[in-house]
């Protein structure tokens, strides 16, 4: 669904993705960590043709994210990012409903998308009709997912979807939202600094480093066979795995 074959992509004398290969399944999800500045939000921006690899290829249901083919290709993809990105002079409702609105989409079948979405999200529909200003971190990452599956893509990606989010309610968000996109089969890349997180919520991760994939698997292959010293320190840094771990089902 999702691959990323030998890329690499600079920025001036900065490398930042060195013969990147990856690849998520159809409705399987993948987590990017690493530490910033590791090139995981670069992945991101080449799937979805906002910057181009200087070698290698992208591809999205087997096709080539190219000039020609990117519009098609964004229609295939959801895009929730941190904080959720609304438009913060919109109502909720409008934010959700933008794309339908552009594209003079039947006002009927909106509706009922909107409801049928809040309803998903478990989000009352009286809050969708305030400004995001109003709602609480939480609420507006269920606005910003409900606005991602509109269309309903068959991929979503998530660029550090939870980091504004408190500890308590980041994790109670995430879980809900990927028990749902595992429901409705949805391809899932995340893009996380959380090792906890990546472990919780998806079924592999790819640790990066200086544009590099050092090393993909479960995480009790990472933990138990680390194929890099950097894997392990990685790790051992992040206090939480343990319990993340014992949830996990890898």
């Amino acid at each position: 669904m999702i691959a990323v074959r030998e890329v690499s992509k600079r920025f001036g004398t900065s490398a930042a993705l060195d013969g990147v290969t990856l690849h998520v399944s159809l409705g399987r999800s993948l987590a990017l960590i690493g530490p910033s500045g590791s090139g995981k939000s670069t992945v991101l921006r080449l799937i979805t043709g906002l910057e181009w690899p200087d070698h290698g290829r992208v591809e999205v249901s087997g096709e080539p994210v190219t000039p020609s083919t990117v519009a098609g290709i964004r229609e295939r993809l959801g895009y929730l990012i941190q904080d959720g990105g609304l438009f913060p002079h919109l109502s909720c409702r409008r934010n959700v409903t933008l794309v339908a609105e552009l594209r003079n989409m039947d006002p009927a079948a909106t509706a009922y998308r909107v409801e049928e979405l809040a309803d998903l999200v478990r989000l009352g529909p009286v809050l969708l009709d305030r400004l995001p200003r109003e709602l609480s971190g939480g609420q507006r990452q269920r606005v910003a997912l409900m606005r991602a599956l509109f269309r309903d893509p068959p991929v979503l990606l998530l660029d550090e979807p939870f980091g504004a989010l408190d500890p308590v309610v980041r994790r109670e968000v995430g879980d809900e939202l990927f028990a749902l996109l595992r429901r409705l089969e949805k391809t899932v890349l995340l893009v996380t600094h959380d090792v906890a997180e990546a472990a919780a919520l998806t079924d592999e991760i790819a640790v990066l480093r200086g544009g590099a994939i050092l090393q993909t698997g479960t995480v009790h292959a990472l933990r138990t066979a680390p194929a890099d010293p950097f894997v392990t320190q990685f790790f051992a840094a992040h206090r939480n795995l343990g319990a993340a771990d014992s949830q996990a089902v890898h």
